[in-house]
């Protein structure tokens, strides 16, 4: 299996040849290139919020209040006054259930659809079906981490989604995800870093994100931990959470970056201020501990594990756990106290 492409699309860019080629090596797969495909995926931006922030290795205070507005101005989402589709509501109701502020109805509409209730096999079946199995494979709030229905969802929405991704972000990038583990088709990471990369050159601060992984942990390509970094940057500045907390532990660990535990806990702070769990529980054992912050600070502490824990994200509830009981109680008192003034 050869390596992948190393550029990183930019963010500024909309000119690229975004089609997708089905690979030659197996002449038997659908194509999903069409010749009626037209512009309008490549123009949608989709979820995206673009800001005029260029981060640098360290980002300062003011560069951290752009990327807090960010999350302010579209939450968790990350959006801006754009054109919706399909596509754009199927992945607000995925990042709405990775940040733990989904609602029961945005949860019925995502499963109502992937379940097929209307009888129609149509595009938005697939793609709900499939941001449906990322779920399940990550685990969250609303879907219990299941690997055996996220490969479900996933396998059978493979086929439909390479029928018609054409130049869709959304397909793409979840179709790459299929390629990535193998659900539905011969694992083959190198295809699904290149399907990843057309997908960001359509401004997918997702894509962005998963390629910063890729690069990470060298999954198809080579690995190049400052490309990794620059990926996690675009993708945050473009208003995908968690790629603030992927940045966060590159700092804390020295990776692609001068470790800086300082700099991780702000990076921390942004993807745990918009709600997303895992950020939540390392910016408490942060705290906790005093890693980059004014010494020890318990309450705080307590405060970020309890969020994370209402989420369901199991590692802050073994943290609340190890604390004593009667100390647990009284630092919750203090932190509930500190929260609503």
């Amino acid at each position: 299996m050869g390596c992948g492409s190393s550029s990183i699309p930019s963010s500024e860019s909309g000119k690229e040849d975004n089609r997708y080629v089905s690979p030659s090596k197996d002449s038997q797969k659908l194509h999903a290139i069409s010749s009626n495909n037209d512009d309008n995926n490549n123009n949608s931006c989709g979820t995206v919020v673009t800001t005029n922030a260029v981060f640098s290795d360290k980002n300062d205070d003011s560069q951290l209040s752009t990327a807090r507005a960010v999350v302010d101005g579209g939450h968790s989402q990350g959006h801006g006054d754009i054109r919706m589709d399909y596509g754009d509501v199927y992945f607000e109701i995925f990042c709405k259930c990775k940040y733990g502020n989904a609602s029961n109805n945005d949860v019925l509409q995502l499963t109502s659809i992937a379940s097929n209730d209307d009888g129609s096999f149509s595009d938005s079946y697939y793609l709900a079906r499939s941001f449906l199995g990322q779920l399940y494979l990550k685990g969250t709030k609303y879907t219990v981490l299941d690997v055996d229905k996220a490969r479900e969802y996933s396998t059978e929405c493979y086929a439909g989604l390479l029928k018609t991704a054409g130049k869709d972000k959304y397909k793409l990038c979840n179709l790459g995800f299929c390629y990535e583990h193998g659900f539905g088709v011969e694992k083959d990471e190198a295809e699904a870093f290149h399907l990843y990369t057309l997908a960001a050159a359509n401004h997918y601060s997702y894509a962005y994100c998963l390629l910063g992984i890729c690069y990470k942990n060298g999954i198809g390509t080579t690995k190049d931990l400052s490309k990794a970094i620059e990926c996690f940057r675009l993708s945050g500045n473009l208003g995908y959470i968690p790629a603030w907390s992927n940045l966060g532990l590159c700092y804390e660990n020295g990776i692609g970056v001068l470790k800086d535990l300082s700099e991780a806990v702000k990076m921390y702070t942004v993807a745990a201020e918009g709600g997303y769990a895992p950020a939540q529980n390392c910016l408490g054992l942060c705290f906790d501990n005093g890693y980059g912050t004014v010494g020890r600070d318990s309450v705080e502490a307590v405060k970020w594990y309890r969020k994370a824990s209402e989420q369901g994200y199991a590692p802050a509830q073994v943290c609340i756990l190890l604390l004593p009981t009667i100390y647990y109680y009284y630092l919750l008192l203090l932190s509930t106290i500190y929260y609503y003034a």
